[in-house]
């Protein structure tokens, strides 16, 4: 799991949105929105925007101590599945 120092800013709710997307993400698309395909499935984009999510909160001190190790393997596992739809 990373330290705070080395975690994307993830902006904040209501931030505007650069060109690149979420400050300091410029894997996260311009539009951030997930959009919900008719049969309901999860895109990569979800995924994507899960992490990010995991990120802010991690930032804000959203998880105890002991929630630690769970929210940081779950991180990993969606940011590296995310990364290998990419290769």
């Amino acid at each position: 799991m990373r330290n705070s120092d080395t975690v994307p800013n993830a902006g904040s709710i209501g931030e505007p949105r650069g060109k690149k997307g979420v400050p300091g993400r410029e894997d996260v698309l311009d539009d951030p929105t997930p959009t919900v395909s008719n049969e309901g499935a999860l895109t990569l984009e979800d995924i994507n925007l899960v992490v990010v999510l995991l990120d802010a909160c991690a930032q804000r001190g959203a998880f105890k101590v002991e929630e630690f190790s769970v929210v940081g393997k779950l991180h990993d596992k969606l940011r590296q599945f995310v990364e290998g739809q990419k290769e």
